[in-house]
């Protein structure tokens, strides 16, 4: 149990920290290759911490979550609803990905996703390199982020020492992963933190983290087709 209350501190209070520090250097740096070094220190990190809550609870437990009829009571029973919320979670969360589609075909509205993505530029990727390490954070995030923060995490808070009903764990988890997100700033904060709802429910009616880690990855890759035009120019030249 220390390892898993050590990993839950660094969750919760220590990530946010360092992630704090390392945005700060990646905003002021001078160094052409701060991105790149950044995506490699995250992948390290989360991919280190995946490795021990794996090894801290097993990664049976990670993957799938088993319920009692007591937690779940207020879900709709039989395999045919299980299979519709489901589905209904899955095409709400795909639904993010309709700002892709929409951006291409309509100028006014890429103009203004290129605006809301602004204040991102000092994460997003630039050049060739970039790109290609984008799509790794993409995958670490899609697949360690889930390990994290629902597989993990979630379970973590309804056992020792807290106890906590399902959905107190569910939201403080949520909670907790958007506040990871604190550099995107509140509004990116309370957006993660639904999204983590949504994959949270998912996790909680399908019982696997399959299915949310597929959507984890794909939402954080249409990054790649929402880039401000004069990123598009620099990959282009790049």
């Amino acid at each position: 149990m220390i390892v898993q209350h050590l990993l839950a501190f660094y969750l919760i209070a220590l990530a946010p920290i360092w992630d704090h520090f390392e945005i700060r250097k990646l905003k002021t740096g001078a160094d052409p290759r701060r991105k790149t070094k950044f995506y490699w220190l995250v992948i390290v990190a989360t991919w280190t911490a995946c490795a021990v809550a794996c090894a801290a609870v097993g990664w049976r437990s990670i993957f799938w979550i088993h319920l009692e009829p007591r937690e779940i009571s207020w879900l709709p029973s039989g395999t045919g609803a299980n299979s519709f919320m489901v589905g209904l979670l899955v095409a709400f969360a795909a639904g993010a990905l309709a700002p892709a589609i929409l951006m291409a075909r309509s100028p006014r509205y890429a103009k203004g996703i290129e605006k809301a993505l602004k204040p991102m530029q000092f994460i997003l990727p630039v050049t060739g390199p970039e790109r290609s390490w984008w799509v790794a954070i993409c995958a670490t995030a899609g697949i360690g982020e889930e390990i994290l923060y629902r597989g993990f995490l979630i379970q973590y808070l309804r056992h020792e020492p807290l106890h906590l009903k399902l959905i107190a764990a569910i939201l403080l988890a949520c909670a907790i992963f958007g506040v990871a997100h604190m550099y995107q700033g509140p509004k990116g904060i309370a957006g993660t933190a639904f999204l983590g709802l949504v994959f949270s429910a998912i996790f909680v009616v399908s019982g696997s983290l399959l299915i949310p880690m597929i959507l984890h990855f794909r939402i954080d890759l249409r990054i790649l087709l929402l880039l401000p035009a004069e990123n598009k120019m620099n990959l282009e030249s790049a």
